[in-house]
């Protein structure tokens, strides 16, 4: 079926990229042969002070070595008093180099064009010695993309998915993966934990925690004065009409969209539609879904992620720590805008991000019906991420992508987005991960994209399955999490950061009727978070707290209509819903007392 829009052109390409460093000739001088002893001397001296200052690059990695070879920033001063007319000015013309900066990763560019922060205030962030300063560049460079336009796309096909996938031609399933064994996590004791039982001769659920949702206090966020503004501007700039992006990573309260896909509901409603931004274009798993966009994909397409039993674990998923892959031309997966919801009926242009490594195949990419049809060869000397931009007219489009058949194509995430001012959400969730996957990712790749999206505001939903993990220990949760959020300010040393805690959990006593019992691991990993989250310029805001603390998850059990699934740790799309409008109330307080 694919070959008939999706024409397999066969190529081999070999990607390429290097910097040009100019070398600094020193002319020697002829000194007076009196004078030679002295100015050995000062000659050592100098050499023993540079050694000291930049440090004996032979002892230097490679990735350091290269930070101190290049020029360092100077960092912005704040004055002490009101400044000089002088001074002013270059200040201005500082903030204006800044963005121009911050524009310049958002067209084509050569890889040597981004600055660096210096090694003491890369080493000083990681350390969490202070919250990052205000306007400081990353350590890693943002990735250029290979530019496409389609100006003839006229919108989606009348090609329903039940017929496309109707066209696909049935063969045998493809090989299975050998499966590492399924590690099963101990059970606590359920005379442990406290016990509720609810019921017309027991426990009164309108008693329970959180059990009038509409009466809970507000839950603000939590954190450093300095921190909290970061955050309370981030919303205010976004009041004032600029494009803003929030990029939301975690484990099923993230993949499934439903908390992520109101917030991007409210605030585009407010302040702009600018896209769904980031979504895969075939599913990880039964029940992958996106709010306001529409899917449809062959089946036979390979999900990875970290910890998936028959994955590759090679670490090389991008940013969003997640790919598809196949190398069968009869695959493909397409990503529609919505035809009648109020979101997601208009995109401007995708961004496509895939990974180049040596048996890469080619990758066909067509927007609706319309030519050309776009090659992205994917085959590279190393692994190395490739981004690629396709530029539509405004409107409603199907971008469908296949493989060529010459190879593997991984495909680790597309963003919908358009032009102008508005919000951006991004769900970047894998049911049952944690945190500390992210140490797994393939670290330039993860630290270069995550440079290259540049949100405003990240956020990390994680926590829920850290506390449901009976083996890991808090003390080995706050040193993964300090490794993550060190990541996180590697690339991202000015964005705004949240962390979002692990939300209530119950469990149903087995052999006893409507018995249940209150998940005691949460909040100490709520904890953790709260505490180290101030340690790297992130805020916290506590989920369990927010549904009306422990206990709450049975709460919302009962509640009519029900807003806690029937495992005690999800949420209905309601509950969900529920969840995003407490949350934007924490930014809607920081946005107005938070500056």
């Amino acid at each position: 079926m694919t070959r008939g829009f999706l024409k397999a052109h066969k190529a081999d390409f070999v990607f390429s990229s290097g910097n040009d460093y100019n070398r600094i000739e020193m002319r020697r001088m002829s000194m007076l042969r009196l004078l030679a002893p002295h100015v050995f001397v000062v000659l050592l001296l100098g050499a023993l002070s540079w050694a000291g200052t930049k440090g004996a690059l032979p002892f230097l990695d490679a990735k350091e070595a290269a930070a101190a070879s290049m020029p360092e920033p100077q960092p912005l001063q704040t004055p002490k008093s009101a400044p000089s007319e002088d001074k002013q000015s270059k200040d201005e013309q500082a903030k204006d180099e800044q963005a121009k900066a911050k524009q310049a990763k958002d067209k084509p560019t050569s890889t040597g064009d981004s600055g660096k922060m210096t090694l003491e205030e890369l080493k000083e962030a990681i350390e969490h010695k202070i919250s990052p300063p205000q306007g400081a560049q990353g350590y890693w460079q943002p990735i250029p993309y290979t530019d496409h336009e389609v100006p003839n796309a006229m919108g989606p096909p009348e090609m329903s998915c039940k017929e496309a996938l109707g066209l696909v031609p049935d063969k045998p399933p493809p090989p299975t993966r050998p499966k590492r064994p399924r590690e099963t996590e101990p059970t606590p004791a359920m005379e442990q934990l406290a016990q509720i039982t609810v019921g017309e001769d027991a426990y009164d659920p309108a008693q329970l925690p959180g059990a009038n949702p509409e009466e809970l206090p507000p839950q603000l966020l939590e954190g450093k004065p300095e921190d909290l503004a970061r955050v309370g501007k981030v919303m205010r700039r976004m009041k004032q009409g600029e494009r803003i992006r929030m990029s939301f990573f975690g484990a099923s309260h993230t993949g499934g969209d439903w908390f992520t896909g109101h917030l991007r509901r409210v605030l585009q409603g407010r302040h702009g539609d600018l896209g769904h931004g980031f979504i895969m274009p075939a599913a990880l798993y039964k029940g992958y879904r996106g709010t306001d966009i529409n899917l449809c994909r062959t089946d036979e397409w390979f999900p990875d992620w970290v910890g998936k039993r028959d994955g590759r674990d090679d670490g090389l998923l991008g940013f969003t720590g997640m790919s598809v892959s196949s190398q069968d031309p009869d695959q493909f997966g397409w990503i529609e805008t919505t035809h009648s919801n109020k979101r997601g009926r208009s995109v401007g242009y995708y961004d496509i991000w895939t990974v180049a490594y040596p048996d890469g195949g080619t990758l066909l990419v067509r927007i609706d019906d319309a030519d050309p049809i776009i090659e992205i060869p994917t085959r590279a000397a190393s692994p190395t991420l490739l981004r690629t931009r396709i530029r539509v007219p405004e409107g409603p489009h199907r971008i469908s992508m296949s493989p060529a058949g010459n190879g593997e194509t991984r495909i680790v995430g597309v963003f919908t987005e358009r032009e102008g001012p508005g919000v951006l959400v991004d769900a970047i969730g894998i049911r049952g991960r944690t945190a500390k996957t992210w140490l797994s990712w393939n670290e330039e790749m993860h630290g270069r994209g995550l440079a290259t999206l540049d949100p405003d505001l990240v956020a990390l939903a994680y926590g829920t399955n850290e506390a449901n993990a009976m083996r890991y220990t808090t003390d080995a949760y706050r040193k993964d999490l300090r490794a993550v959020l060190a990541r996180i300010r590697k690339a991202l040393p000015d964005a705004a950061c949240v962390l979002l805690g692990p939300s209530d959990r119950g469990v149903k006593v087995k052999g006893k009727d409507d018995t249940f019992a209150v998940w005691d691991r949460t909040e100490p990993f709520a904890q953790v978070q709260r505490e180290v989250a101030a340690e790297y310029g992130c805020v916290f805001w506590d989920w369990q707290q927010a549904s009306g603390g422990p206990g709450s998850m049975l709460a919302w059990r009962f509640h009519d209509p029900k807003l806690a699934a029937g495992d005690l740790i999800h949420f209905t799309k309601a509950g969900y819903e529920l969840s995003a409008e407490r949350f934007l109330e924490a930014l809607e307080h920081a946005q107005a007392n938070n500056r």
